[in-house]
């Protein structure tokens, strides 16, 4: 899970392992070693990994709130408030190698509102 989300981060970044090693002071083999899940970072090493990402430790320790939204709502307020405090919660959102900022998370939250909203007029109709 670690290696899975470290390298969805570089790669969302445009970065090759190399220069996020020469970034975070640590040898190209080890980002490989921790993508690969062969190895996991020490303390000292993971704090700069998340500081250098603005991302928590939960962010690699926990799931994907995003990735791991399982459950099948039956009502669609539910299903926004829910999302949109996902959306708050994540930190590291990437779109065309970008990573998106907290301020248009909201903005992506909102479009999610409109976007249900234009949904049930249509079916209304």
């Amino acid at each position: 899970m670690f290696g899975e989300k470290l390298r969805q981060l570089r790669t969302a970044k445009g970065m090759r392992q190399a220069e996020l090693a020469q970034k975070i002071g640590v040898s190209t083999s080890a980002i490989g070693m921790y993508e690969q899940g062969r190895r996991e970072p020490d303390r000292k090493t993971m704090m700069k990994i998340c500081h250098f990402f603005d991302v928590t430790v939960d962010y690699f320790l926990g799931e994907s709130a995003l990735g791991e939204v399982k459950q099948q709502y039956g009502d669609l307020d539910e299903l926004l408030v829910d999302l949109k405090g996902l959306l708050r919660c994540q930190r590291a959102i990437g779109v065309d190698g970008r990573m998106l900022t907290q301020q248009e998370l909201i903005h992506l939250g909102e479009a999610f509102e409109i976007a249900a909203a234009v949904a049930l007029q249509r079916r209304a109709r």
